[in-house]
């Protein structure tokens, strides 16, 4: 009983590099956005404690 390493790549990337390229460049946009977004969070809760507002 060998599984066909093969088959079972085209199942999940059908001959598709350009699939694989932008699954990376989409995972890259949200982990930046991520990021950003929980920076400025923090920033900005930060001023606010300081400030006492």
């Amino acid at each position: 009983m060998s599984v066909d390493v093969k088959l079972n790549s085209d199942l999940i990337l059908p001959h598709e590099i350009n699939a694989a390229n932008k699954l990376a460049a989409s995972a890259a946009k949200i982990a930046l956005n991520n990021f950003e977004w929980r920076y400025v969070t923090m920033v900005i809760h930060n001023s606010t404690l300081i400030l006492g507002l």
